[in-house]
């Protein structure tokens, strides 16, 4: 019978408690987040029966190429490559590409391609500002 000695269960314990406290690093939306661009990437590279990581470069263009189809804004593309960059970090394997020519030359021609610019909100006119006063009375408001 196998008893594991006091510095492996510390060990152990102390494995425990990093991972805890690296999921506390980000808030809840995040991780939300991440696992949502991780599986989509998953997805992709299943679908093309490609190794997804460590991903090469041709695996990343090819990614982003895809992404680019139903995306709209290029930093929404931004966003889920760096969350692949994380989950390289996180599962011990090199990230290579940043500040890569050639992947800087993808963005770059998607973000013309694309032509994304954001919009501001309309401002509030006095129209609408006298509807809301109307759907609100000024006395129940104050007391």
């Amino acid at each position: 019978m196998y008893f594991p000695s006091v510095r492996t269960r510390q060990l152990r314990r102390l494995k425990q408690d990093l991972s805890i406290t690296t999921k506390r690093a980000f808030a809840t939306s995040t991780w939300s987040n991440l696992r949502t661009q991780v599986r989509a990437y998953l997805l992709f590279t299943a679908y093309f029966k490609l190794n997804a990581f460590p991903a090469s470069l041709q695996n990343l263009c090819l990614y982003v190429q895809f992404l680019s189809r139903s995306f709209k804004s290029p930093q929404s593309i931004r966003n889920y490559s760096s969350g692949l960059k994380f989950m390289h970090v996180i599962l011990g394997h090199k990230y290579l590409f940043t500040g890569n020519y050639v992947l800087a030359l993808v963005f770059r021609g998607i973000d013309k391609s694309l032509c994304h610019v954001s919009q501001r909100a309309t401002p509030i006119t006095p129209n609408i500002l006298l509807l809301v006063h109307a759907k609100y009375d000024m006395i129940q408001v104050w007391t």
